[in-house]
């Protein structure tokens, strides 16, 4: 079943496409810097979201 999501600054649908898409060909996140493998997401990124998400 599809999980809801706040929308988060930096995340557009095309991103949010390839986060949806790693979590299902990697069976999830274990951690918050697992976003770092995604496609399209820094450390630039990842220190505007981190402190936004959480696994």
């Amino acid at each position: 079943m599809p999980r809801r999501s706040r929308r988060s600054p930096g995340i557009g649908p095309a991103m949010a496409q390839r986060i949806l898409t790693w979590r299902e060909e990697h069976g999830g996140f274990q951690a918050v810097e697992d976003l770092l493998e995604v496609s399209g997401i820094g450390d630039a990124r990842f220190a505007e979201l981190r402190d936004r998400v959480r696994v």
